[in-house]
């Protein structure tokens, strides 16, 4: 792909012609255009459904777009090209999708896309994203970069104080990341199918009115009712293996990236468990003390709201675990110290490009929980996790001999024949 893409560039240059060709500039999101509805790509039917309420307790309108499907694929590669990884192309597909499809006033709407401004190629996401709005003509609609800096687009209209809503964001991740663990649990046992799924369903939308008033006592309430409720569904009560899943962040949480593994595995007796994804989020925690140890960047002054973050998140994290423990099958929620101290035994903790050492973690806290059978799971050519997952196996297997670990790429073209009878080469010995 890399090698394609160079020659490309090369013949270009000596046919001295430009790579494109002159565009009128894409319009930015002015303070003008705070009233406009942002539309999102489909992340997660765990996690998406609270994005609504979290944007409007900042004060903007958000919708989630529909879930993806084959058409989304097949819109991307027409917009973008296979070179870029398969969560990029699904992304893309889904959004120029629904500008297709769905009756809209332009100056209405506008598009919105995450950005971690890291190594990731998801950092691209956003020009790749204006790209093929462009090539699709629907240049006259913003498109805003929603993420933690301030500094990657100028984007007057899109402001929000993230430190501010720093505690609504960790106690709707937290509930999330319980419904989520419940759901998961129990979902295999459960004599009526279908009511797990109902169960899921219907707390996450009764969370969002309470998320999007900072209603914390609310949202603690709704999770012991949820936990209640998980635990009076009826199950079968013989023991359910159980198989962690680690990997980039949107091909473990995405159904339609994964070839909906969880259910798969659900349907096969399984146990899927997935890790919380509030680790993901405040592993900067632990990634800006390992850098100053090690010399990569200076201590800063705002460093020192590290130690109140951190400690309302301990907090509430033990709130979490003393209210989660009611759960007939509950597991606890491992401090992200505890996981950092975890990967740590397998590599060195400035490797943070993609997860970095939070796949090791994880997979090193599902060992100390004897969980040994682990599916990581990659978008082709993401060579961060292919780098750090793959590359740390043989580490792994010596610090936890007993572990077996299947990595699973997946891309445009993979076939679900492929996945299933690898899968099942694996649970075989579970």
């Amino acid at each position: 792909l890399r090698l394609r893409s160079m020659i490309e560039s090369l013949k270009a240059k000596k046919q001295k012609k430009s790579l494109g060709h002159a565009r009128k500039p894409f319009l930015r999101f002015s303070k003008k255009d705070r009233k406009r509805t942002i539309w999102a790509p489909f992340f997660s039917e765990d996690y998406s459904a609270y994005l609504p309420a979290i944007f409007k307790n900042a004060g903007y309108e958000f919708k989630i777009l529909p879930k993806p499907g084959r058409n989304s694929v097949d819109l991307g590669l027409q917009y973008a090209n296979n070179d870029i990884c398969y969560p990029g192309i699904i992304v893309i597909g889904d959004i120029i999708k629904a500008l297709k499809n769905t009756h809209y006033p332009a100056h209405e709407i506008a598009i919105g896309i995450t950005q971690t401004g890291g190594q990731c190629r998801a950092s691209n996401y956003l020009s790749l994203i204006r790209k093929a709005m462009i090539k699709a003509e629907f240049d006259d609609i913003p498109i805003i970069s929603v993420t933690a800096s301030q500094g990657l687009i100028d984007q007057p209209g899109f402001k929000i104080n993230w430190l501010m809503k720093i505690k609504i964001l960790l106690v709707t991740t937290m509930y999330a990341d319980c419904i989520a663990k419940m759901y998961y649990a129990t979902a295999p046992r459960e004599k009526t199918k279908g009511k797990c799924q109902r169960l899921r369903e219907h707390y996450i939308q009764k969370a969002g009115k309470s998320v999007a008033k900072n209603d914390y006592s609310k949202i603690f309430k709704l999770l012991e009712q949820a936990i209640d409720a998980f635990n009076d569904i009826r199950v079968h009560r013989k023991e359910f293996p159980k198989m962690g899943i680690v990997g980039e962040i949107y091909a473990k949480y995405n159904y339609f990236a994964n070839q909906n593994l969880v259910h798969w595995l659900i349907k096969q007796g399984i146990e899927p468990v997935l890790p919380p994804i509030v680790n993901y989020f405040i592993q900067d925690l632990v990634n800006y003390k390992e850098n100053i140890k090690a010399g990569i960047r200076h201590p800063k002054f705002t460093d020192l709201l590290g130690l109140p973050i951190e400690w309302l998140i301990n907090a509430y994290h033990k709130k979490i675990n003393t209210l989660f423990s009611k759960f007939k099958y509950a597991s606890p929620f491992d401090e992200i110290k505890q996981v950092a101290q975890n990967a740590s035994k397998i590599l060195t903790m400035t490797n943070q490009f993609g997860e970095g050492w939070l796949i090791p973690g994880e997979i090193a806290t599902f060992a100390e929980q004897d969980i040994n059978h682990v599916v990581s799971l990659q978008p082709f050519g993401c060579v961060a996790n292919h780098i750090v997952s793959k590359g740390v196996e043989t580490r792994i297997k010596s610090v936890y001999p007993d572990m077996n670990i299947h990595h699973l790429d997946f891309d445009a073209g993979m076939s679900e024949a492929n996945v299933r009878n690898r899968l099942h080469f694996m649970i075989e010995h579970l």
